[in-house]
């Protein structure tokens, strides 16, 4: 099972996987038979990483 609270970012994708085709393919694969949660609350990750760059750049 694969999970993640970045479905939105799935178009950056490409930055990795350079061709679109194999880009297409590889999400295709994921998502496939998935559902998406969404929970509309900040990720705890996230929020501690903006926390840390926010401690970093003082």
């Amino acid at each position: 099972m694969k999970t993640s609270n970045r479905l939105e970012r799935i178009v950056r994708w490409t930055k990795t996987f350079t061709d679109p085709r194999l880009c297409a393919a590889v999400v295709d694969r994921l998502t496939f038979g998935g559902n998406t949660i969404r929970t509309e609350t900040e990720s705890y990750r996230l929020a501690q990483t903006k926390t840390l760059a926010v401690q970093a750049a003082n």
